[in-house]
């Protein structure tokens, strides 16, 4: 409800085309948008809206496709990165992974796992859903106490 999956799909559509992403000039390159959380019908009426439906450097792996999308720490996500240097969207983070989000350790790993992509050279966008304790900012690990 706060449009984070427009503003990635608008990413999507300025780096696969080449054009542009809020006024900027997008370099051109592969996409693959990982997507649990919306049905295929939002995505396919998204796709059209947004002029997207032609664009060969533009891939979907949704939740509705016979092979569910990998969690982060998949290793074929490492070896997409190496080979193809995409732009990796993750909608939303939360849905790619096991880990407690109030967990320094837990989520230390994850991290991990996005950092080893980024350096096998994806660039990589978690759209990140807030709390929803009342009066919370964002979701935040805790750090684990010292022994």
């Amino acid at each position: 409800g706060h449009y984070k999956s427009w503003l990635t799909a608008c990413l999507a559509r300025g780096v696969a085309s080449g054009g542009t992403f809020l006024g900027r000039s997008c370099r051109k390159m592969p996409v693959i948008y990982f997507d649990k959380e919306n049905p295929a019908a939002v995505v396919r009426g998204r796709a059209v809206i947004l002029d997207m439906m032609e664009l060969h450097e533009l891939r979907y792996w949704g939740g509705w496709c016979n092979e569910q999308p990998p969690n982060i720490g998949d290793f074929r996500l490492l070896e997409f990165a190496r080979e193809h240097k995409p732009l990796m969207v993750f909608d939303s983070f939360i849905r790619f992974h096991d880990a407690e989000e109030n967990s320094a350790t837990e989520m230390s790993r994850v991290m991990g796992d996005l950092r080893r992509i980024v350096g096998a050279g994806a660039t990589v966008v978690m759209p990140h859903h807030r709390s929803r304790a009342e009066g919370s900012g964002s979701r935040h690990s805790k750090p684990s106490p010292r022994r």
